[in-house]
């Protein structure tokens, strides 16, 4: 099969190559990938992992305006469309893409460029001192109910009475807790769908008002079945809630005062979020790329049906795993 091969950095020329999958694979460097960026009947056939292996940029593709919309990196050919098949590419063709690609283009990577003006570290530090403060304020409501309750055990243990509960105070607790809880339930889903600890950390209020309803209900339900002599029930269990409450208080600082520290995370944990980083990344691109195609109305209608449904796959099966790769990044991060 005759097609124009095309190097980076050199000037594309005719070669005759072979048409089973194996050589097209050789004349690629690995898994080919086919894309119809043109009305003309020609396929662009690449390397499928070129840019995550980090092959030689090569040539630019460009809309109808000339703005470019992908980069092909590693060798890539041109070939002619039969009608199930790649084919030679016709003499006219050949020339007519020589001479499109006639120049080596030169690329430049600007990821690593460091911050300026506009572009500094971003604002994540601010959610963290927002669930360090929502945490400050759970401990406080945590103590604050720990300390009514043991002021009230250490007077009834001196003889003093205690205020006899109603049952109206029994059931405005017990729908409390429903109430509460079901709040808590909604903001920590929304919390995580957002990926934001503050929101969280705010949801933690809501079942904080839950567990010191639940210790409420306990003494109340108590005093009032088993009479004013276990009245301390009521106290006893808020001492017991309030230690819930800090314990859950506790839990969001601490990851919040190491991460204002800047503390570094484990060694495995940090090579972990590289590898997630670096296979989000790839993801993006992938999925860049097959948006691209099956959005493009030439490659739907000269590309083979077998080759569309493969692409359709693809971007159901990355999707996926972008999701499983966010889901991780943020239960390390």
């Amino acid at each position: 099969m005759n097609v124009l091969m095309v190097e980076p950095g050199e000037v594309p020329y005719a070669v005759d190559i072979g048409e089973g999958l194996e050589a097209l694979q050789t004349a690629v460097g690995g898994d080919i990938q086919a894309v119809y960026p043109y009305e003309d009947p020609v396929a662009l056939i690449c390397n499928d992992d070129g840019k995550y292996m980090g092959l030689p940029l090569n040539r630019a593709l460009r809309d109808d305006e000339g703005n470019i919309y992908d980069i092909v990196a590693g060798n890539f050919f041109l070939c002619g469309l039969g009608e199930e098949d790649f084919t030679d590419l016709p003499a006219d063709l050949m020339e007519k893409y020589r001479q499109q690609f006639e120049h080596p283009e030169q690329f430049v990577r600007i990821a690593g460029k460091p911050e300026d003006k506009g572009h500094d570290y971003g604002h994540g530090k601010y959610e963290t001192l927002a669930t360090a403060i929502i945490g400050l304020l759970l401990l406080c409501v945590g103590f604050g109910i720990f300390w009514n309750g043991a002021s009230s055990i250490y007077t009834f243990l001196r003889g003093g009475q205690l205020e006899s509960p109603g049952v109206v105070a029994l059931v405005a607790a017990l729908v409390s807790i429903v109430s509460k809880e079901i709040l808590y339930q909604y903001t920590v889903i929304q919390g995580k769908k957002l990926n934001s600890q503050a929101v969280i950390a705010n949801a933690w209020h809501h079942r904080s008002d839950a567990l010191s309803s639940i210790g409420t209900a306990i003494g109340i339900g108590g005093a009032i079945l088993l009479g004013d002599h276990w009245r301390v029930l009521d106290p006893v269990a808020a001492v017991v809630v309030s230690f819930f409450i800090m314990k859950v208080s506790v839990r969001l600082l601490i990851p919040c005062v190491d991460e204002l520290l800047e503390k570094s995370l484990p060694e495995d944990v940090e090579k972990e979020i590289e590898r997630l980083k670096k296979e989000e990344e790839r993801l993006t691109k992938e999925l860049a790329r097959v948006n691209s195609m099956l959005g493009n109305e030439r490659f739907i209608s000269k590309a083979p049906k077998t080759k569309v449904d493969e692409e359709r796959a693809k971007l159901e099966r990355y999707t996926a795993m972008m999701e499983q790769v966010k889901e991780r990044l943020a239960q390390l991060q």
